[in-house]
């Protein structure tokens, strides 16, 4: 339960951060840190929004994994995934609000 408040919340801080902000953002923003620096690393400020979309699906992944691989008795592994789940919302949630502030600080 806990997990679903930490993520509702990171959505709407994520997508109200957005919204907020879209008139300021320029056209281009560095999303795929990943990628060469320079031109490789933008993208449109639309696929912020993957940001989003992509820790909501690994919320949804992580737990249909932990109710069909944990059983009753493992009460440890359950922490885990609970664990493993609140610390990728945060990080998502992190990210997200670093590439928005990378453009006005």
């Amino acid at each position: 339960m806990l997990t679903l408040i930490l993520l509702a919340i990171a959505v709407a801080l994520m997508i109200g951060l957005f919204f907020i902000t879209f008139s300021f953002l320029p056209p281009e923003v560095p999303v795929y840190y990943s990628h060469e620096w320079g031109e490789m690393q933008l993208g449109s400020k639309w696929e912020l929004l993957l940001i989003p979309i992509i820790m909501v699906s690994f919320y949804i992944f992580l737990n249909f994994y932990k109710k069909k691989a944990v059983k009753d008795e493992n009460f440890i592994l359950a922490d885990v995934f609970s664990f493993v789940n609140i610390s990728q919302i945060l990080f998502f949630c992190l990210a997200f609000v670093r590439i928005i502030f990378v453009m006005f600080f």
